[in-house]
């Protein structure tokens, strides 16, 4: 019982720090890490682009992620980045 429980927890939290992606060339499923998801975002708006490539580990093709999807994985982005514009105004 204690097993099933820690196991779903960890299922949980390793979710919650990865955008998931099926490459649309092989279609094989790969993660992205959250870290690079908020550098995605932040570089996209910075440079006005529509599209951010992620590359897949298998076929290592490139996939186009859009801005939308992007802010999708990371709903809280828009409040960390309002918080960082205060600072350094």
């Amino acid at each position: 019982m204690r097993l099933a429980t820690t196991v779903a927890f960890v299922v949980a939290y390793k979710e919650t720090l990865t955008m998931q992606i099926r490459c649309y060339h092989c279609h094989k499923p790969f993660a992205i890490a959250k870290e690079i998801v908020y550098e995605a975002i932040h570089t996209l708006l910075e440079q006005e682009m529509s599209h951010y490539n992620s590359y897949c580990p298998h076929c290592r093709r490139a996939n186009r992620i859009s801005l939308q999807e992007l802010q999708r994985a990371a709903p809280d982005w828009e409040r960390e980045a309002g918080q960082e514009k205060t600072k350094s105004e």
